[in-house]
């Protein structure tokens, strides 16, 4: 079942996070928290921002291809 926190609950947003980031490299401060897995991340602030990053996946196809 997934959790649905809100990101004014800032104790609940560093909580989930520390959990979810359990097996990466967790920073926080007073008003961030960023979870850092390799070359991926998601941060959080108090101000209610959410980035994330995480590299392109690598794409193969055969034929014809339209993207858009």
């Amino acid at each position: 079942m997934t959790t649905e926190i809100q990101l004014t609950d800032w104790e609940a947003v560093t909580s989930e996070l520390r959990q979810f980031g359990a097996t990466g490299d967790v920073t926080a401060d007073d008003d961030r928290i960023r979870v850092d897995f390799g070359s991926a991340y998601i941060e959080a602030t108090k101000a209610g921002t959410i980035s994330t990053g995480m590299p392109l996946h690598e794409l193969d196809h055969d034929g014809n291809i339209t993207l858009g």
